[in-house]
């Protein structure tokens, strides 16, 4: 039991904190509709919303709430603090909407959406990240518990 209890906590060790600093893609191409492509206004805001919901938008709570949601259910409480990241709308900060108010229609629309899916992407890892180290954790913390009863 010790030895397992060693193997999984090596691999919190080795492992998380290369998840928890990943980069994420940038190549993504947006999807877009027949009548958004005929302006280059809604692209534009939506790689502006993108690129300010990474510099505005923290996951810190999704992370927080997904390390609970696994050390309380497990992957069930993982799986659950996933599904709830990805509901609701994420809204940007009231300076960034202020700055994006005198754009065209289009493109504030752009900035909305590519703000909401890149806040909503940010949240699902850390909330998926949490939540598995949260796993580890508890299951760390039962075969200690099972390895001294042995005893």
């Amino acid at each position: 039991m010790r030895t397992l209890l060693a193997l999984v906590l090596a691999e919190l060790i080795l492992f998380a904190p290369p998840l928890a600093m990943a980069q994420e893609p940038t190549a993504e191409p947006p999807t877009q509709t027949a009548e958004q492509t005929t302006d280059s206004s809604y692209v534009a805001g939506m790689l502006d919303g993108r690129a300010s919901a990474t510099e505005h938008y923290s996951s810190a709570a999704w992370f927080a709430g997904g390390f609970a949601g696994g050390f309380l259910l497990g992957l069930i409480g993982t799986a659950g603090m996933a599904v709830l990241s990805q509901t609701g709308r994420a809204d940007p900060p009231p300076a960034e909407l202020a700055r994006v108010d005198s754009q065209p229609n289009l493109f504030r629309t752009g900035f909305l959406k590519g703000y909401d899916k890149k806040a909503k992407t940010r949240a699902l890892r850390s909330s998926l990240i949490g939540g598995v180290l949260g796993t580890a954790v508890i299951v760390a913390v039962i075969l200690s518990t099972q390895d001294e009863d042995d005893k």
